[in-house]
């Protein structure tokens, strides 16, 4: 089954970053069109099994705003994996990990990039923050 969703794009130094307008997901790429490709990627994996059985829980984050400094991806993994996260599948140049805690599944995309750049999820949380 295909679906649309209506996605914006703009340009964030030397990024395109691309956002789905009806889902949270956003992605990247050094072009507009590869920053698009890219959140297809990520909206395909979005709707992968497994699904929550329930509503998600609503949390709130801490987000610091300004530059961040790029982390390479294997930090980034390495943190999800710290704090409980697997990695469950690929889909390009996206790789998706998930955490199980009883019913509720968390779920992480992230771009399988030498370095995730500023703007995009370089900020996962450190070890023995939680």
């Amino acid at each position: 089954m295909k679906r649309p969703f209506a996605a914006t794009v703009w340009r964030e130094g030397d990024w395109y970053v691309s956002q789905c307008l009806e889902i949270d997901v956003a992605s990247q790429g050094k072009t507009e069109e590869e920053a698009l490709a890219n959140l297809k990627e990520a909206l395909e994996l979005q709707f992968e099994p497994p699904h929550a059985t329930r509503p998600p829980k609503l949390r709130t984050i801490e987000v610091r705003l300004g530059r961040l400094k790029p982390l390479p991806f294997r930090e980034i993994k390495r943190r999800l994996e710290a704090v409980g996260f697997v990695e469950a599948s690929q889909k390009g140049s996206h790789v998706k990990f998930v955490r199980r805690s009883g019913e509720v599944v968390d779920t992480a995309i992230v771009p399988k990039k030498h370095e995730v750049p500023v703007g995009n999820a370089a900020e996962y949380p450190q070890p023995g923050s939680y």
